[in-house]
């Protein structure tokens, strides 16, 4: 990864005029952000060259603005240039579609907080490249994360997607590609035994009936702490 940046907002001086944007400048990336009138982040998204000339041309003629801050936490790009998302769901109570054999089940689980990292390509395409951990309380650096209640995860946090295709998601923002191409698709009873840090239960589909869906993180694979990410 060359870089990733968390989406931290600061608070906006008083002055004669009012902030519209400002633009951070890293060694690898462009991260510009948008305002409102009394200085709250309207918007963060990584430009490139092309956007910022256009985003100057059009100072008090209006400027098109992306919003990402729904859900999105850091922004960054890889070694490809490819644009990576870390996105928080908040923990809730969530139906599922698993299909064991030749049955689709539904199941309530409630899930803890879950963060996930998606990619996208220069094209504007969503990738086929989604990885989702689980968490307790907010993200610092020492924020122990662990696989999710979920099947359909591989023991490093990726995720089976099967197949879904990643371009009916273009023009979606990425909390909503992670909602429609995860949670809501139809997991399988495939990868349903790699959550899970020891033998209780028989797999996590298992571990989800015999827990009413409330299946605690002590039970989860630790995977890494949430600093690791930025590394």
């Amino acid at each position: 990864m060359k870089s990733l940046h968390e989406d931290l907002s600061k608070e906006i001086p008083a002055s004669r005029q009012s902030l519209l944007a400002s633009i951070d400048i890293f060694e690898s990336d462009i991260v510009a952000t948008s305002y409102t009138a009394n200085g709250q982040t309207l918007g963060r998204r990584l430009v490139d060259v092309s956007d910022l000339i256009g985003m100057l041309g059009g100072i008090n003629k209006g400027v098109k603005w992306m919003n990402l801050s729904d859900g999105v936490v850091a922004i960054g790009s890889d070694a490809n240039g490819h644009s990576r998302y870390l996105v928080v769901r908040r923990a809730k109570k969530t139906t599922i579609n698993c299909k064991v054999g030749k049955r689709t089940r539904k199941l309530v689980v409630w899930l803890p907080n879950l963060l996930a990292e998606l990619t996208k390509g220069k094209g504007g395409n969503w990738l086929q490249k989604m990885s989702v951990y689980a968490f307790k309380g907010n993200l610092d650096t020492s924020t122990q994360l662990y696989l999710p209640p979920l099947p359909n995860v591989y023991t490093d946090s990726k995720i089976c997607l099967g197949g879904v295709k990643m371009s009916e998601f273009k023009g979606m923002e990425a909390a909503e590609v992670f909602e429609a191409a995860f949670i809501k698709s139809t997991s399988t009873d495939h990868l349903a035994d790699t959550a899970l840090a020891g033998k209780k239960y028989r797999n996590i589909i298992d571990a989800i009936n015999k827990t009413k869906g409330k299946v605690p993180l002590k039970l989860l694979r630790k995977v890494k702490k949430y600093g690791e990410i930025f590394k």
